[in-house]
């Protein structure tokens, strides 16, 4: 994301989720979030597809059930990996 768009900031805590497949089971989980800030004129194809390809291989690669990403205020859930 720095290299898209200039910097990011990682925010580590904790996190908890219902694990729908397994009865509603709370988990609890070490989270991270990422924010970071850009122009406008950033948001194109180019970079929309760098960052489509960035998010589903750190989907993949931390072995995420999804990952969300908030954009002007509108949340998007990514969920498949391929």
């Amino acid at each position: 994301m720095t290299r898209l768009f200039g910097g990011a900031t990682a925010i580590e805590g904790e996190g908890a989720w219902r694990d729908d497949e397994r009865g509603g089971a709370i988990k609890l989980e070490k989270i991270s979030t990422i924010d970071s800030f850009m122009a406008k004129s950033s948001w194109n194809s180019k970079t929309v597809s760098e960052l489509g390809t960035f998010l589903k291989q750190m989907g993949r690669e931390a072995n995420q059930g999804e990952i969300g990403l908030i954009v002007d205020s509108e949340y998007f859930l990514i969920r498949e990996f391929n």
